[in-house]
């Protein structure tokens, strides 16, 4: 089926990438995104939409099929100011699905979701992995590469392994195969395509390289996604977790604290760098950071203000046994400072310094 995809990584139209300026664009760019796809005969429009967009109308006067909620952690506070005022906004675009929704029952926000679409008669199915759901992995087996599972549907069950890991992608995979059977795929259909997907650029992409090093790019930017990458990586690392990160200049204190708490938690070496500090300082941004980490026993850690160094830091530490893991940047090309963005490439970066060791 031909699909376009609408996203924090841009629009992708029929092999080609466009840039946006934000996940959802505003409803002008929209809608000639949405032209362009109509025109150029695709079937089928896959977006991401931001509780921004919805909470500024920039979708007012979009259709959609069929809506898709996979969680909802602390983030936008700057914009919503509390998780209640977020998970409203979020709603709203299940209200407007014309054919029906699929909801992650395990997460906290998204049972209540389900719940009230459902008091409200709006159509709505549930997947995710802990409750009982219409679509469901269970016997989940996880390594550094792939993750094997049972898909449990509705319409039969199979077993699948995918060419992707940590467990937000086992959500991510199941919310995309339950919905393309909610629009007539079949099972063998949609397994068959999961487990030829090519994975997507920054999301726990694995550096390739001569040393034989573990290196990992992965766009986790928020205390959940930190969570859920750092627990899986915590038990399938023989060796030491190299963690280089740093938070946005844009997120509230409380935020900064929380992810220097959890990568403290779990990771073996912090090395605190510079991502996005935009109008703020790293200096500010990395001692809000610290406060987290010292909340806990490991105080192994080293600021390293300019990002190149800080990653080059890590992999000449690290051995083959460890992994080195890059998060924040993902698939962004900018560094923020000061409201302008600077080109960066993280995987050239990571490219350079393995050419300049090597």
């Amino acid at each position: 089926i031909s699909t376009a995809s609408i996203g924090t990584i841009g629009v992708k139209l029929n092999g080609r990438n466009l840039k946006t300026n934000h996940t959802t664009p505003e409803a002008n760019e929209l809608q000639k995104i949405f032209s362009k796809v109509k025109n150029e005969e695709i079937k089928v429009c896959v977006m991401e939409v931001s509780s921004h967009a919805l909470d500024l109308n920039r979708v007012d006067e979009s259709d959609f099929d069929y809506g898709i909620f996979t969680n909802l952690s602390l983030e936008h506070m700057d914009f919503h100011k509390n998780m209640e005022n977020y998970f409203n906004a979020k709603k709203k675009l299940f209200y407007m699905s014309k054919k029906s929704n699929l909801v992650n029952i395990d997460d906290e926000y998204g049972k209540r979701l389900f719940q009230e679409l459902k008091k409200d008669k709006i159509k709505v199915k549930s997947f995710g992995i802990k409750n009982d759901c219409d679509y469901k992995a269970e016997n989940i087996k996880a390594s550094m590469v792939e993750t094997n599972f049972d898909f449990i549907t509705p319409y039969g069950k199979r077993n699948i392994t995918i060419p992707i890991s940590v467990i937000y992608n086992v959500y991510n995979a199941i919310s995309a195969m339950g919905i393309a059977m909610e629009m007539g795929l079949t099972l063998d259909e949609v397994v068959e395509a999961m487990e030829n997907y090519g994975g997507a650029k920054g999301r726990y992409e694995v550096v390739e390289n001569k040393k034989d090093l573990n290196i990992v790019i992965d766009f986790a930017h928020t205390p959940d996604a930190y969570e859920n990458l750092l627990n899986f990586v915590s038990k399938n690392v023989d060796g030491k977790i190299y963690f280089v990160f740093g938070v946005n200049g844009d997120r509230t204190v409380e935020i900064r604290e929380s992810m220097g708490n959890i990568a403290a938690k779990y990771a073996d070496s912090l090395i605190i760098t510079s991502d996005d500090p935009n109008y703020d300082t790293y200096e500010n941004i990395s001692k809000d950071i610290l406060n987290g980490v010292k909340k806990t026993d490991n105080q192994n850690y080293i600021l390293i203000k300019d990002r190149e160094e800080a990653i080059k830091w890590a992999i000449k530490k690290a051995t083959k046994d460890d992994l080195v893991l890059l998060v924040g940047k993902g698939h962004e090309m900018f560094m923020k400072y000061n409201g302008e963005k600077i080109p960066y490439d993280e995987r050239k970066v990571v490219e350079r310094i393995l050419s300049e060791l090597n």
